[in-house]
């Protein structure tokens, strides 16, 4: 199994949920990139775009379990981070579509098309 699809899957074992779950999470950079092919980079965040499913619970629960100097990322030596989509120079309705090979419980993992 690929590292990024192991850390994500360890991210969603640990999970306690918090109401709404499957939880939306979009996958950008080369995290969604790493998703996709064999590439492996050398920058250790993996970007999770800003949605309305982020809440503060959610949030705080993912950098809790897997952002950085977490358990999580002392074992695969990466971590996520949420990023505002303010930020980001995206086109006005984005799309993304579901990323196929890595089912988890609590999340549904979407990228940029």
């Amino acid at each position: 199994m690929k590292l990024i699809n192991s850390f994500l899957a360890e991210i969603d074992e640990k999970w306690k949920p918090v109401g709404g779950e499957p939880i939306g999470l979009r996958i950008i950079g080369s995290a969604a990139l790493m998703l996709e092919t064999d590439y492996e980079r050398g920058t250790k965040d993996g970007d999770i775009l800003e949605t309305e499913g982020i809440t503060p619970a959610v949030r705080g629960q993912l950098l809790s379990l897997a952002g950085i100097k977490s358990p999580l990322f002392e074992k695969y030596r990466m971590y996520l981070e949420v990023v505002l989509r303010a930020i980001l120079f995206l086109p006005r309705d984005p799309v993304f579509h579901f990323v196929k090979g890595l089912s988890l419980k609590n999340f549904t993992l979407e990228e940029p098309l």
